[in-house]
């Protein structure tokens, strides 16, 4: 008899298997695990940024960015064209944002990696990757067996970022602060609740229209799991620097170039 037969270990990893075993044994969970695989340090070395969606796009000088792979994420394609951007890669993990925007997203045809719920919206197809999103604020390395959610999908795009090779990240747009309505405040983190009224949290004030639900901010989640993603970045060599003009986020060292928009841009 083999040791592996009989190792309580082994057999627990088995076990856990069976709790969605849909994304182990199934097509789709296979068949992101082999193209998950293949993006495994392909970019080792390089330089990327991850772009988030706070109102600091709208003074940040995003042409200071060339030469570095970029990663949207969630409506950031909503303003494209006003922001003069495109990106490499995008993601989206939320339930909601998946609901409400997954076809329009899978559309864009970049390449995107959508949270496991994303399947009943999304069907696969060649640009689509799912990733096992779970709860969590682990940072894991190896994201074909799970992805801990952190509370945002910023956390989602630095493990990504790491494990695509990436050695020099930066963070643009992540401001880490919301305005929240009174009832907005008193649901608590992570609340799903009805959008009422102009957006005041992201670039575009019809980000997240009027009649849609989205949930609530759980800041100290994402704050516990970007720590673990700067020690994460260290420990391996690596940088991950915050960018964010004006921003809240005090985990990260500061990217040493002010990405500001110079005073006389248009």
């Amino acid at each position: 008899m083999r040791f592996a037969d009989v190792n309580p270990f082994n057999r627990f990893a088995f076990y856990r298997k069976l709790r969605d075993p849909e994304w182990h044994f199934s097509h789709r969970g296979r068949e992101s695990r082999r193209r998950l695989r293949e993006f495994r340090d392909r970019h080792a070395g390089e330089k990327a940024a991850i772009i988030g969606s706070g109102p600091s796009l709208l003074k940040t000088d995003l042409a200071q960015l060339e030469g570095r792979t970029l990663f949207g994420m969630n409506r950031l394609y909503t303003g494209f064209e006003k922001l003069g951007l495109s990106v490499d890669y995008y993601l989206a993990v939320n339930r909601y944002v998946m609901r409400y925007y997954g076809p329009e997203i899978a559309a864009l045809g970049i390449p995107l990696f959508l949270g496991w719920e994303g399947r009943k919206q999304v069907k696969m197809n060649d640009h689509v990757v799912y990733l096992y999103d779970q709860s969590g604020t682990d940072f894991e390395t190896d994201l074909t067996r799970r992805v801990p959610a952190g509370g945002t999908v910023t956390f989602a795009a630095m493990q990504l970022a790491f494990y695509m090779g990436f050695s020099d990240v930066v963070l643009v747009g992540v401001d880490h602060r919301f305005s929240l309505t009174a009832d907005e405040e008193g649901s608590g983190p992570n609340a799903a609740v009805e959008r009422n009224g102009a957006d005041p949290n992201h670039f575009s004030s019809n980000y997240f229209p009027s009649g849609i639900v989205w949930q609530t901010p759980d800041l100290d989640q994402s704050s516990e799991a970007y720590r673990k993603a700067l020690s994460a970045y260290l420990a391996d060599g690596r940088v991950i620097r915050d960018g964010t003009v004006d921003g809240s986020l005090d985990v990260f060292p500061r990217h040493p170039v002010d990405l500001r928009l110079p005073v006389n841009a248009a």
